[in-house]
């Protein structure tokens, strides 16, 4: 699956770059990623059982009309070939040369409330600072992460969110207890 995704996303780019659209198809692919991974749609996609015509319905109501054209020519490809279980791996191999190609990194922050103008220039800068280039910040609101953020840059995770950190108390309560807590 590895190579196949991989294949996906640079053709993907390919596209990308010679619609001279690199960067707004960046920012779309990211949004589309978060919203599956969100909703929690990477099940429902590889499922067998499913039919591809429900799998495509359910892409068309999230996405028609938002997606470029080539991203959304890309999830109706994969799902009428039954390949559903590349999608989240190719968006997330698109992102990751879009942004080495770029020059720049992309961070996606999600945040349980909307940040100021302030605040996403202040992230950024601290990431430019920490990876020694240039930082994009596309910020989203969430609430169900009832506090804190969570951003997701070049392949790395930093979970800050109360959802996240009253998760792990519970699991590891679970475990034996407040000592193997860590936050």
């Amino acid at each position: 699956m590895a190579a196949l995704k991989d294949r996906y996303a640079a053709a993907l780019l390919e596209l990308s770059l010679e619609s001279g659209h690199l960067e707004e198809h960046l920012a779309k692919a990211a949004a589309a990623r978060e919203t599956l991974e969100r909703e929690r749609l990477g099940d429902l996609l590889e499922d067998p059982y499913i039919p591809k015509e429900s799998k495509l319905e359910v892409l068309e109501k999230l996405f028609g009309g938002s997606l470029p054209d080539e991203l959304m020519g890309f999830l109706r490809l994969a799902v009428e070939k039954g390949r559903g279980a590349v999608i989240l791996p190719t968006l997330s191999s698109y992102l990751r040369m879009g942004e080495q190609r770029g020059g720049k990194a992309l961070a996606y922050v999600v945040s349980a409330k909307a940040l100021s103008p302030e605040q996403t220039d202040a992230i950024g800068g601290l990431l430019s600072q920490k990876l020694g280039r240039q930082v994009q910040v596309l910020a989203r609101e969430d609430p169900a992460l009832i506090g804190g953020f969570s951003i997701r840059v070049e392949g790395r995770l930093i979970d800050q969110t109360v959802r996240t950190r009253l998760k792990n108390l519970t699991e590891s309560l679970k475990r034996g207890g407040p000592d193997d807590c860590k936050t």
